[in-house]
């Protein structure tokens, strides 16, 4: 397992109130795709990612797949 930057990992926009993924992630097991938003009504399993915004994330790299697999933050 690895820590990534938030920032590293998503770009999000305070104005528009979107994140956009730099890489494919799946988080709490849901799979969500590079370049797709995430608005704040987006839940990855009851896990609100705006909560999380700025934190480090704890996750698993597959350099095959170029996905991450977020299972943390810290």
């Amino acid at each position: 397992m690895g820590r990534y930057r938030f920032d590293n990992i998503f770009n999000y926009n305070a104005v528009t109130g979107v994140i956009i993924p730099n890489f494919n992630v799946i988080i709490n097991n849901v799979p969500f795709n590079q370049g797709s938003a995430i608005t704040r009504f987006t839940s990855f399993g009851g896990l609100n990612l705006f909560n999380y915004v700025g934190r480090d994330i704890a996750g698993t790299w597959n350099p095959v797949t170029r996905t991450l697999t977020v299972q943390g933050f810290y």
